[in-house]
């Protein structure tokens, strides 16, 4: 048996422009020394496949340091060329983060649980007749500096880098017990520029916009499958890899306003452009509680 595929991999919007830019509300707000945050987060690709998480967090601040723990869920789309599954993620993250009055450093790493979901495969939805879960971890950081031009604007400009390892189901035929899943580890990095406009005399209402470049080692995968193997399970099945990296700009606008005194909501749209695997449209939104 040979066959060809195309893994398109599933929108990722475990993280936000909202999450990404906490430090540097950090710096222009006075924030709860104990905080949760509670944030939804939705994505559309031009090809159709979505994607939502939803996230609890607990922050602690110190001075200027902050630690935090999160808990993420995350369902999304992987395409192929014959199929489609729809997995979902259950990730629990520890971060740091520390400011100076203008530069900002953050790491966290993450571990979880994938549940690879149902498969649809030429008109019928199934489950895997393989493997059913699979581990998830990541690790990664950022650093920037904020600058103000004027007293009620904010210019950020940071970094990025991370890893994360996954895996990904990759279906068989109908009528042969042959589903397998593959490692898919990436490496991606991205740069971003921030401009934010304080609308009130404290600092509480915020107006922004970012853009970014984004760049990633495995956006999808192009893989052949070869079996020589006999009996129900289709044993003997190798599969030949070739991930492909990409690059790509996203571009987007935020809004920050107080709900009561110790209530902040935050939202964020974003588009990017150019990606492999289809540009996407991502939203999101945010209520930070002071504890």
């Amino acid at each position: 048996m040979n066959r060809r595929g195309f893994v398109y991999f599933g929108l990722t919007a475990l993280s936000s422009p909202c999450a990404a830019a906490e430090d540097q509300a950090s710096a222009t707000s006075r924030q709860a020394e104990w905080a949760g945050t509670v944030a939804l987060n939705a994505a559309r690709r031009d090809g159709g496949e979505t994607g939502a998480a939803q996230l609890i967090a607990l922050t602690r601040q110190t001075g200027r340091s902050t630690l935090r723990a999160t808990l993420s869920r995350y369902r999304g789309t992987v395409r192929q060329l014959d199929n489609e599954t729809r997995p979902t993620f259950a990730v629990a993250t520890l971060g740091w983060g520390h400011r100076s009055s203008t530069w900002f450093v953050d790491l966290y790493a993450s571990s979880g649980r994938q549940t690879y979901g149902t498969i649809t495969q030429a008109g019928v939805v199934r489950t895997s007749t393989g493997p059913s879960t699979s581990p998830y971890w990541a690790a990664g950081g950022s650093v920037g500096r904020v600058f103000r031009p004027t007293e009620r604007w904010y210019l950020t400009a940071s970094g990025s880098l991370n890893y994360a390892y996954s895996r990904v189901l990759r279906p068989g035929p109908l009528g042969r017990r042959t589903d397998r899943d593959s490692s898919e580890p990436a490496l991606g990095a991205s740069a971003t520029l921030r401009i934010d406009r304080q609308l009130d005399r404290h600092g509480a209402v915020m107006a922004g916009t970012f853009a970014s470049v984004r760049a990633t080692t495995n956006a999808a995968s192009d893989f052949s499958v070869a079996g020589r193997g006999t009996g129900p399970s289709g044993g003997g099945l190798r599969f030949d890899q070739n991930r492909q990296g990409d690059h790509w700009v996203e571009g987007g606008l935020t809004l920050m306003l107080p709900v009561t005194r110790r209530v902040s909501a935050e939202g964020y749209v974003s588009r990017s452009f150019g990606e492999r695997v289809g540009s996407a449209v991502n939203a999101g939104f945010s209520l930070r509680i002071g504890l």
